[in-house]
């Protein structure tokens, strides 16, 4: 009863409205004609002289046709239609007074008395309503029905309203027609009992479609997400207690369904974005109560309709010229992203399902990506490698999930280089960014997946399979080496980082160390030769991580027995000063910056002859630290402390003596500033150290030794640096 009062007083409230509108327009007319006709006077009239005589000149009436509604009181020509009797034209420079020059007492009262009655209507109504109930004047029955019939009034009104042209307000009240239709089937169901699930269900169905064909014959895209809304809402508004997913999920598909073919109807992708967030909304709310790993079939497969609903959804927003279809496609990118970590989680205990899964999409990603662009194919890539690794770290330790996860590893493995090589028919000279790191990921990851498995984690079967992508990376350079000479160097560079492995998986000591160093120093040699300066880079990183190795190896305890020099270590050391010098000679050779080649070589012979210093001195102290671990007394200990501390200071001054030789010989100034810092350090070495702890006949022979060495090397300084002024 509540309810049909409150329609019949919103409808008599609408045709008090119509009626104070149509007195708001009257009054504005005729204000505007008694304004018009108290304003105007001829402008001959004004302009002329006042008359001679006192009697009143009074000029003829125009005879004018009768404007239209449409044209208003302005200025026409005589007719000869049927004459009326007009004032003069009314003067240009007047205006009709608008609705807002209205009086404020006319506006309160035709129209704010009027929203403040409706108002106060609307409250009274409510506590009616109220007080109805909590004195039980309505029962139950009367309560639902009730509503149901206010809504259709409701609806009725509306639309009534919306033919004469008050569109907007129609709609709104069928709006709130179909909204107290819902309520009041919710509340026959919850609340009162009065009906059962089915028969609520399927009042929600029609309800529900109801409003989607008063959406789409009144063309309201308000009233559409009322229907969308409703329909997504009727399974949290009648909820059964029990699982019901595909009874669930399929009214969802439905909902979506029609959703989409609305949107495509009247172009509303708003729509869209409700459709998806409701359906998400629904889905995680049934997983957090219901679901069981045993349901995962069902689950994936509804996830996978859904996924490809929306994509479609996302596809025509692509098409749409609407505003909200920027939002709608920034929303909807989000689909695909959700499914696939919902299928992750889905599928995470199901070994096989997974694995099967992310092959499929590794393979969709690849064919995306050699469509599309090399950046997809990536994205793609880490979608698929990362609850790989995952799975791969909690299985590490099956043995029965050996064979299923090594074919998923090699499979997308396959699939991407797969990717890569389609790349070569479409004329492209260089890979782009996506791709080069796609083929560096895709190798080494899947290297160090298949390493992590059990059976292939141990350190024989790891060189192996570290040799067979060495091999197979060889094997890609070689294809593709007429193509794109970049590509294949990728290829090579990769084949390298395989050997490396190799060598410190197979090979032990110094063994690893000369492997790298001549490793890196063909490297080099290739980056020079073809201009590649990431290449390069590589190179020079390897042979550093050779040197770093080499450092390690002069820090470690001497073997006992080993000779001076002619031992693995020294000749490791040996090895990589040579393998230094020809670093520098393949620079100045390849090297086309001009600027930058004499800085290079510098550096390099620098840095040999550091590494060479480096040798003999820890070759000396390993020396002298055998013959002193043979020794039982104190005294015996002392002397060979000695012995070694003057071999230093002598070996070091000699050695300098040979830089200063070799560049002046060579007209080389680095080499010889690096000799006079050399000398510079033996001489603060003689001074402080050995003069205040060496014996005495240490300390002798240590001085006279660097005396001679200094007057030898200023003799031949002098001698070759005047023979070399003379011939120059």
């Amino acid at each position: 009863m509540t309810a049909l009062m409150f329609a019949a007083i919103a409808l008599v409230g609408y045709r008090l409205w119509m009626r104070v509108r149509e007195a708001e327009a009257t009054i504005e007319k005729l204000t505007a004609r008694i304004a018009a006709l108290e304003l105007t006077r001829p402008l001959d009239v004004a302009r002329a002289p006042a008359p001679e005589s006192s009697a009143v000149d009074v000029r003829a009436p125009q005879l004018l046709r009768q404007p239209s509604a449409n044209e208003g009181y302005r200025d026409a020509q005589p007719e000869a239609a049927t004459p009326v009797f007009t004032p003069p034209a009314v003067a240009t420079s007047q205006r009709t007074p608008s609705i807002d020059s209205q009086p404020l007492e006319s506006r309160i009262g035709s129209r704010w008395l009027l929203y403040v009655g409706v108002a106060a209507i609307v409250i009274g109504v409510s506590y009616f309503e109220k007080l109805a109930i909590e004195n039980h004047w309505v029962n139950e029955t009367w309560r639902v029905i009730q509503g149901g019939v206010a809504g259709l009034a409701l609806i009725a009104g509306g639309l009534r309203i919306a033919k004469k042209g008050y569109r907007r307000y129609g709609q709104i009240l069928a709006g709130a027609g179909v909204a107290i239709m819902y309520v009041s089937t919710y509340a026959a169901f919850n609340f009162y009992h009065l009906i059962s699930h089915p028969i609520a269900f399927v009042l929600m169905l029609a309800i529900t479609a109801l409003a989607a064909w008063l959406a789409d014959s009144q063309r309201s895209q308000g009233l559409a997400v009322v229907a969308v809304s409703g329909g997504f809402a009727t399974p949290f508004l009648l909820p059964t207690g029990t699982d019901a997913e595909a009874a669930l999920f399929t009214y969802d598909a439905i909902l979506i369904a029609g959703t989409m073919a609305l949107v495509s109807r009247r172009n509303w992708p708003s729509l869209n974005i409700v459709s998806y967030l409701f359906t998400a909304l629904t889905f995680l709310s049934w997983a957090a109560v219901f679901y069981a790993p045993s349901k995962y079939l069902p689950t994936q497969l509804f996830l996978t309709l859904f996924c490809a609903m929306f994509l479609y959804a996302l596809y025509t927003a692509y098409r749409s010229a609407d505003p909200v279809a920027a939002l709608a496609r920034v929303v909807l990118w989000t689909a695909p992203i959700g499914y696939h970590a919902l299928s992750v989680a889905n599928l995470f205990e199901h070994d096989m399902a997974l694995l099967i899964y992310l092959v499929l999409v590794a393979l969709i990603g690849v064919a995306a990506g050699s469509r599309t662009n090399a950046w997809i194919r990536l994205v793609f890539w880490f979608a698929v490698v990362a609850p790989l690794i995952a799975w791969t770290s909690v299985h590490a330790a099956d043995p029965s999930t050996l064979a299923a996860g090594q074919a998923a590893w090699v499979g997308i493995f396959v699939l991407n280089l797969a990717g890569l090589f389609a790349v070569l028919p479409q004329g492209i000279a260089t890979f782009g960014e996506a791709d080069i790191a796609l083929l560096h990921l895709n190798s080494l990851v899947t290297y160090f997946g298949l390493y992590l498995l059990p059976g292939a984690g141990h350190t024989d079967r790891g060189a192996i399979l570290a040799a067979a992508f060495a091999i197979l990376n060889l094997l890609g350079a070689w294809i593709v080496r007429s193509r794109s000479r970049n590509q294949a160097l990728h290829f090579i560079a990769l084949a390298c980082t395989f050997a490396v492995i190799v060598m410190a998986l197979e090979f032990s000591g110094p063994w690893i160390t000369i492997g790298w160093a001549t490793e890196a120093v063909l490297v080099t040699w290739l980056a020079l030769h073809e201009r590649r300066a990431w290449l390069r880079v590589a190179g020079l990183a390897l042979f550093a991580a050779a040197v770093g190795r080499l450092v390690a190896s002069q820090m470690a305890p001497p073997v006992p027995g080993q000779l001076l020099l002619l031992n693995t270590r020294g000749l490791t050391g040996v090895f990589v000063v040579a393998l230094t010098y020809a670093l520098a000679y393949l620079h100045k050779r390849y090297r086309e910056d001009t600027a930058r080649v004499s800085v290079d070589v510098a550096a390099f012979v620098i840095l040999a002859s550091v590494l060479t210093l480096a040798v003999l001195t820890t070759e000396i102290n390993a020396n002298w630290h055998v013959y002193d671990t043979r020794r039982t007394s104190t005294f015996a200990s002392m002397s060979m402390r000695f012995a070694r501390e003057m071999t230093l200071s002598l070996t070091w001054a000699v050695y300098a003596t040979v830089l200063v030789i070799v560049g002046l010989m060579r007209r080389y100034v680095p080499i010889r500033y690096f000799a006079m810092a050399v000398f510079a350090v033996t001489i603060v070495k003689v001074f402080a150290v050995d003069l205040s702890e060496l014996d005495r006949i240490y300390r002798v022979l240590s001085i006279i030794g660097l005396g001679i060495t200094l007057l030898v090397t200023s003799y031949l300084y002098q001698k070759l640096s005047s023979e070399s002024e003379a011939t120059s």
